[in-house]
Protein backbone atom coordinates (compact mmCIF):
# COMPACT_ATOMS: atom_id res chain seq x y z
CA UNK A 1 0.00 0.00 0.00
CA UNK A 2 1.64 3.31 -1.01
CA UNK A 3 1.37 6.46 1.44
CA UNK A 4 -2.34 7.28 1.59
CA UNK A 5 -5.26 9.29 3.09
CA UNK A 6 -8.45 8.77 2.91
CA UNK A 7 -12.06 9.74 4.75
CA UNK A 8 -12.95 6.81 6.70
CA UNK A 9 -16.94 5.48 6.94
CA UNK A 10 -18.60 3.49 9.82
CA UNK A 11 -17.45 -0.08 9.93
CA UNK A 12 -20.33 -2.73 8.21
CA UNK A 13 -20.03 -4.48 10.80
CA UNK A 14 -21.33 -3.80 15.07
CA UNK A 15 -19.21 -1.02 16.05
CA UNK A 16 -20.47 1.33 18.90
CA UNK A 17 -19.54 4.73 16.77
CA UNK A 18 -17.55 5.79 13.88
CA UNK A 19 -14.12 6.38 15.14
CA UNK A 20 -12.06 7.71 13.14
CA UNK A 21 -12.33 11.02 10.08
CA UNK A 22 -9.10 10.17 8.10
CA UNK A 23 -6.56 7.06 7.83
CA UNK A 24 -3.22 7.11 6.11
CA UNK A 25 -1.24 3.66 6.14
CA UNK A 26 2.28 3.44 4.28
CA UNK A 27 4.50 -0.11 3.36
CA UNK A 28 7.22 -0.28 7.00
CA UNK A 29 10.32 -2.51 7.07
CA UNK A 30 8.03 -5.35 8.78
CA UNK A 31 4.34 -4.34 7.85
CA UNK A 32 2.33 -0.56 8.33
CA UNK A 33 2.79 2.48 10.10
CA UNK A 34 -0.64 4.21 10.44
CA UNK A 35 -1.91 7.51 11.41
CA UNK A 36 -5.29 8.38 11.87
CA UNK A 37 -7.27 11.41 13.49
CA UNK A 38 -10.99 11.85 15.16
CA UNK A 39 -12.64 15.00 15.27
CA UNK A 40 -13.71 14.54 19.18
CA UNK A 41 -16.20 17.34 18.62
CA UNK A 42 -18.35 15.65 16.11
CA UNK A 43 -18.94 12.31 18.84
CA UNK A 44 -21.80 12.11 20.51
CA UNK A 45 -20.81 11.78 24.19
CA UNK A 46 -24.19 11.45 25.85
CA UNK A 47 -24.25 9.14 28.60
CA UNK A 48 -20.09 9.69 29.43
CA UNK A 49 -20.42 11.09 32.04
CA UNK A 50 -23.92 13.27 31.81
CA UNK A 51 -23.00 16.88 32.20
CA UNK A 52 -19.31 16.67 31.37
CA UNK A 53 -19.06 14.66 28.80
CA UNK A 54 -15.70 12.62 28.08
CA UNK A 55 -14.19 10.72 25.28
CA UNK A 56 -14.18 7.25 26.76
CA UNK A 57 -11.20 5.37 27.08
CA UNK A 58 -12.44 2.29 25.36
CA UNK A 59 -13.54 4.56 22.58
CA UNK A 60 -9.98 5.16 22.02
CA UNK A 61 -10.00 1.34 21.51
CA UNK A 62 -12.04 1.22 19.21
CA UNK A 63 -10.29 4.40 17.46
CA UNK A 64 -7.36 2.12 16.65
CA UNK A 65 -9.13 -1.42 16.19
CA UNK A 66 -10.83 0.98 13.02
CA UNK A 67 -7.58 2.57 12.07
CA UNK A 68 -5.13 -0.27 11.84
CA UNK A 69 -8.67 -2.24 9.91
CA UNK A 70 -8.58 0.28 7.51
CA UNK A 71 -5.00 1.22 7.50
CA UNK A 72 -4.50 -2.46 6.44
CA UNK A 73 -7.23 -3.09 4.36
CA UNK A 74 -8.78 -6.38 6.52
CA UNK A 75 -11.85 -6.83 9.06
CA UNK A 76 -9.66 -7.25 12.20
CA UNK A 77 -11.26 -7.13 16.15
CA UNK A 78 -9.20 -6.87 18.90
CA UNK A 79 -7.73 -9.79 20.53
CA UNK A 80 -5.47 -8.82 23.28
CA UNK A 81 -3.95 -5.99 25.12
CA UNK A 82 -0.50 -6.55 26.42
CA UNK A 83 -0.39 -3.12 28.35
CA UNK A 84 -2.38 0.03 27.81
CA UNK A 85 -2.02 3.56 29.79
CA UNK A 86 -4.78 5.79 29.16
CA UNK A 87 -2.61 9.49 29.90
CA UNK A 88 -5.21 11.91 29.52
CA UNK A 89 -9.25 12.44 29.38
CA UNK A 90 -10.14 13.73 25.88
CA UNK A 91 -12.25 16.10 25.82
CA UNK A 92 -15.46 17.55 23.26
CA UNK A 93 -12.41 20.02 21.82
CA UNK A 94 -9.93 17.85 21.45
CA UNK A 95 -8.39 16.01 18.19
CA UNK A 96 -7.51 12.78 18.91
CA UNK A 97 -3.97 11.45 16.61
CA UNK A 98 -2.74 8.33 16.25
CA UNK A 99 0.55 6.84 15.05
CA UNK A 100 0.38 2.87 14.66
CA UNK A 101 3.17 0.73 13.79
CA UNK A 102 1.45 -2.72 12.81
CA UNK A 103 3.10 -5.85 12.06
CA UNK A 104 2.55 -9.74 11.50
CA UNK A 105 1.69 -11.79 14.32
CA UNK A 106 0.57 -15.60 15.07
CA UNK A 107 -2.88 -14.08 15.20
CA UNK A 108 -3.34 -11.67 13.04
CA UNK A 109 -1.25 -7.60 13.45
CA UNK A 110 0.56 -6.74 16.69
CA UNK A 111 0.11 -3.21 17.10
CA UNK A 112 2.21 -0.37 18.86
CA UNK A 113 0.08 2.55 19.44
CA UNK A 114 0.96 6.41 20.79
CA UNK A 115 -2.03 8.58 21.05
CA UNK A 116 -2.00 12.70 21.42
CA UNK A 117 -4.27 15.16 21.20
CA UNK A 118 -3.26 17.73 18.39
CA UNK A 119 -1.20 19.67 20.21
CA UNK A 120 1.44 16.50 20.99
CA UNK A 121 0.30 15.48 24.28
CA UNK A 122 -0.55 11.83 25.09
CA UNK A 123 -3.32 10.62 25.75
CA UNK A 124 -2.92 6.68 25.22
CA UNK A 125 0.27 3.81 25.15
CA UNK A 126 -0.88 0.68 23.88
CA UNK A 127 0.60 -2.62 22.75
CA UNK A 128 -2.20 -4.86 21.29
CA UNK A 129 -2.91 -7.38 18.83
CA UNK A 130 -5.98 -7.39 16.75
CA UNK A 131 -6.99 -10.22 14.53
CA UNK A 132 -9.84 -12.52 13.92
CA UNK A 133 -12.18 -13.39 16.91
CA UNK A 134 -11.99 -17.28 18.06
CA UNK A 135 -15.64 -19.14 16.47
CA UNK A 136 -15.62 -21.34 19.03
CA UNK A 137 -15.37 -21.76 22.67
CA UNK A 138 -15.68 -24.05 24.69
CA UNK A 139 -18.18 -24.61 27.35
CA UNK A 140 -16.69 -23.26 31.28
CA UNK A 141 -19.69 -21.74 33.28
CA UNK A 142 -19.05 -19.11 35.64
CA UNK A 143 -18.95 -20.46 39.39
CA UNK A 144 -22.50 -20.19 41.00
CA UNK A 145 -24.01 -17.36 42.42
CA UNK A 146 -23.72 -17.52 46.97
CA UNK A 147 -24.21 -14.68 47.89
CA UNK A 148 -27.31 -12.39 47.89
CA UNK A 149 -26.53 -8.55 47.86
CA UNK A 150 -27.50 -7.58 44.67
CA UNK A 151 -28.63 -4.02 42.39
CA UNK A 152 -31.29 -3.52 39.80
CA UNK A 153 -30.65 -0.61 37.04
CA UNK A 154 -32.01 1.92 39.61
CA UNK A 155 -29.53 1.09 42.08
CA UNK A 156 -27.24 0.70 39.49
CA UNK A 157 -27.33 4.15 37.88
CA UNK A 158 -27.54 5.52 41.32
CA UNK A 159 -23.73 4.46 41.98
CA UNK A 160 -22.63 4.97 38.20
CA UNK A 161 -21.94 8.12 36.37
CA UNK A 162 -23.20 6.40 33.20
CA UNK A 163 -26.70 6.65 31.62
CA UNK A 164 -27.76 5.56 27.94
CA UNK A 165 -26.67 4.84 26.10
CA UNK A 166 -23.20 4.21 27.56
CA UNK A 167 -24.89 2.76 31.29
CA UNK A 168 -23.88 -1.43 30.30
CA UNK A 169 -24.71 -3.33 32.99
CA UNK A 170 -28.05 -3.89 33.92
CA UNK A 171 -28.09 -5.52 37.05
CA UNK A 172 -25.86 -6.51 40.01
CA UNK A 173 -26.50 -10.43 41.14
CA UNK A 174 -23.54 -10.59 43.71
CA UNK A 175 -21.46 -7.82 45.32
CA UNK A 176 -19.35 -8.10 48.40
CA UNK A 177 -18.09 -4.47 48.18
CA UNK A 178 -14.14 -4.22 48.10
CA UNK A 179 -14.02 -7.65 47.42
CA UNK A 180 -16.06 -8.71 44.76
CA UNK A 181 -18.59 -8.34 42.05
CA UNK A 182 -20.88 -10.43 39.45
CA UNK A 183 -22.76 -8.06 36.95
CA UNK A 184 -25.11 -8.95 34.33
CA UNK A 185 -25.61 -7.19 30.71
CA UNK A 186 -27.78 -8.61 28.00
CA UNK A 187 -26.88 -7.78 24.09
CA UNK A 188 -29.70 -6.81 21.80
CA UNK A 189 -30.37 -6.23 18.34
CA UNK A 190 -31.53 -2.97 19.10
CA UNK A 191 -28.12 -2.23 20.89
CA UNK A 192 -26.84 1.21 19.44
CA UNK A 193 -24.07 -0.53 17.69
CA UNK A 194 -25.93 -2.73 15.64
CA UNK A 195 -27.29 0.38 13.85
CA UNK A 196 -26.31 -0.37 10.66
CA UNK A 197 -26.00 -4.09 10.48
CA UNK A 198 -29.23 -4.71 9.21
CA UNK A 199 -29.04 -7.69 6.95
CA UNK A 200 -25.59 -8.60 7.74
CA UNK A 201 -24.59 -12.04 8.86
CA UNK A 202 -24.06 -13.19 12.19
CA UNK A 203 -20.53 -13.21 12.12
CA UNK A 204 -20.44 -9.57 11.63
CA UNK A 205 -22.71 -9.07 14.64
CA UNK A 206 -19.96 -9.76 17.35
CA UNK A 207 -20.42 -7.06 20.56
CA UNK A 208 -17.19 -4.73 20.37
CA UNK A 209 -14.23 -5.99 22.58
CA UNK A 210 -14.63 -2.01 23.07
CA UNK A 211 -17.69 -2.54 24.90
CA UNK A 212 -17.24 -5.65 26.50
CA UNK A 213 -14.34 -4.28 28.71
CA UNK A 214 -16.42 -1.04 29.30
CA UNK A 215 -18.84 -3.23 31.00
CA UNK A 216 -16.46 -4.85 32.78
CA UNK A 217 -15.15 -2.06 33.59
CA UNK A 218 -18.58 -0.22 34.90
CA UNK A 219 -18.79 -3.72 37.20
CA UNK A 220 -15.63 -2.84 38.36
CA UNK A 221 -16.12 0.60 39.36
CA UNK A 222 -18.86 -0.69 41.44
CA UNK A 223 -16.52 -2.50 44.09
CA UNK A 224 -15.43 1.28 45.00
CA UNK A 225 -17.93 3.13 44.11
CA UNK A 226 -19.04 3.32 47.89
CA UNK A 227 -15.07 5.40 48.20
CA UNK A 228 -16.15 7.62 45.59
CA UNK A 229 -17.33 10.83 46.31
CA UNK A 230 -19.83 12.79 44.86
CA UNK A 231 -17.36 15.50 43.24
CA UNK A 232 -15.47 12.65 41.88
CA UNK A 233 -15.38 10.10 39.06
CA UNK A 234 -13.47 6.80 38.13
CA UNK A 235 -11.88 6.93 34.99
CA UNK A 236 -9.96 4.30 33.11
CA UNK A 237 -6.15 4.58 33.74
CA UNK A 238 -4.41 1.13 32.40
CA UNK A 239 -5.28 -2.40 31.50
CA UNK A 240 -2.51 -5.50 31.52
CA UNK A 241 -2.93 -8.73 29.73
CA UNK A 242 -6.69 -8.37 28.65
CA UNK A 243 -7.33 -11.41 26.61
CA UNK A 244 -10.73 -11.91 24.27
CA UNK A 245 -11.42 -15.40 23.88
CA UNK A 246 -14.80 -15.80 22.51
CA UNK A 247 -17.54 -14.06 20.57
CA UNK A 248 -20.45 -12.58 21.85
CA UNK A 249 -24.01 -11.89 20.13
CA UNK A 250 -27.56 -10.03 20.60
CA UNK A 251 -29.24 -12.97 22.97
CA UNK A 252 -26.70 -13.67 24.85
CA UNK A 253 -25.93 -11.70 28.57
CA UNK A 254 -22.25 -11.19 29.39
CA UNK A 255 -21.44 -12.35 33.06
CA UNK A 256 -18.78 -10.05 34.50
CA UNK A 257 -16.86 -11.50 38.01
CA UNK A 258 -14.54 -8.94 39.16
CA UNK A 259 -12.33 -8.80 42.38
CA UNK A 260 -10.28 -5.87 43.78
CA UNK A 261 -6.94 -6.43 44.35
CA UNK A 262 -5.52 -3.47 45.88
CA UNK A 263 -6.56 0.09 46.61
CA UNK A 264 -3.30 2.55 46.67
CA UNK A 265 -4.11 6.20 47.16
CA UNK A 266 -6.35 7.00 44.80
CA UNK A 267 -5.64 3.76 41.95
CA UNK A 268 -7.86 0.97 42.04
CA UNK A 269 -6.48 -2.70 40.78
CA UNK A 270 -8.94 -5.28 39.76
CA UNK A 271 -8.59 -8.58 37.59
CA UNK A 272 -12.05 -10.09 36.05
CA UNK A 273 -13.70 -12.27 33.45
CA UNK A 274 -16.39 -12.21 31.52
CA UNK A 275 -18.44 -14.98 29.85
CA UNK A 276 -21.46 -15.30 27.24
CA UNK A 277 -23.31 -17.92 29.05
CA UNK A 278 -21.26 -20.67 29.77
CA UNK A 279 -18.92 -19.34 27.36
CA UNK A 280 -15.85 -17.48 28.51
CA UNK A 281 -15.33 -14.83 26.19
CA UNK A 282 -12.87 -12.56 27.84
CA UNK A 283 -10.35 -12.35 30.58
CA UNK A 284 -8.07 -9.38 32.45
CA UNK A 285 -5.08 -9.74 34.59
CA UNK A 286 -5.33 -6.23 35.23
CA UNK A 287 -7.27 -3.13 35.47
CA UNK A 288 -6.68 0.01 36.61
CA UNK A 289 -8.98 2.88 37.46
CA UNK A 290 -8.01 6.44 39.20
CA UNK A 291 -9.93 8.55 41.06
CA UNK A 292 -10.53 11.98 39.47
CA UNK A 293 -12.12 15.35 40.71
CA UNK A 294 -14.89 16.33 38.57
CA UNK A 295 -13.75 20.27 39.50
CA UNK A 296 -10.50 19.53 37.52
CA UNK A 297 -12.01 18.25 34.50
CA UNK A 298 -14.42 21.15 34.13
CA UNK A 299 -11.46 23.28 34.58
CA UNK A 300 -9.64 22.32 31.85
CA UNK A 301 -12.87 21.70 29.79
CA UNK A 302 -13.38 25.89 29.69
CA UNK A 303 -9.79 26.44 29.71
CA UNK A 304 -8.78 27.96 25.80
CA UNK A 305 -7.18 24.91 23.71
CA UNK A 306 -3.93 26.38 23.87
CA UNK A 307 -3.49 27.11 27.28
CA UNK A 308 -4.33 23.01 27.45
CA UNK A 309 -1.07 22.76 25.47
CA UNK A 310 0.82 24.80 26.57
CA UNK A 311 0.41 23.13 30.17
Amino acid sequence: MTASTVGYHRPRSAAPLRAIDAVSAERAAAGFAISARLDIGRVDLRGHFPGMPVYPGVFTLESIVQAVAAGTDVPLSLREIHSGRFLGALLPGDTLVLRIDVEPAADGWAATVTGTRAGGEPVIKLRAVLGDLPTTTPADPPPPVTGSAAMDVTAVEAALPHRHPMLLVDRVIDLEPGVIVRAEKAITANDPCYAECDDLPLATRAYPASLMLESLGQAAALLWGVRVSSDDVLMLAGVRRYRVTGAAYPGDVLHHMVQLTHIKADTAFATGRTWAGDRPVAEVATLIAVQRRRSVLNAARHTPPLLQEAR
